[in-house]
């Protein structure tokens, strides 16, 4: 419990939620038996890469946004899928 109100308060440092909104969604958030971080996404109230930053600032870790990468379909059958990884090709 006392994570998910460390995490409250850092949603609400960051404009994500209201600090008016914080006990009815901390209501809810017990009610459906999920995490913080879950019901702001599914329902809509935060996007991901929000909650995401805050949950890297929370736990210390550098925020890192991945994107599926195209892959060269020519390389890939010359050296290998393998290969081009351990080479960061």
């Amino acid at each position: 419990m006392e994570k998910t109100n460390q995490l409250i308060q850092l949603f609400v440092a960051e404009g994500i939620i209201k600090s008016d909104d914080v006990r009815d969604i901390t209501k809810q958030v017990d009610k459906a038996k999920t995490s913080i971080e879950d019901y702001l996404i599914e329902n809509k109230i935060a996007e991901e890469e929000s909650v995401y930053k805050v949950l890297a600032n929370f736990y210390q870790m550098p925020f890192a946004k991945l994107q599926v990468l195209e892959i060269n379909a020519e390389l890939t059958e010359k050296f290998g899928l393998n290969f081009m990884r351990k080479h960061k090709i």
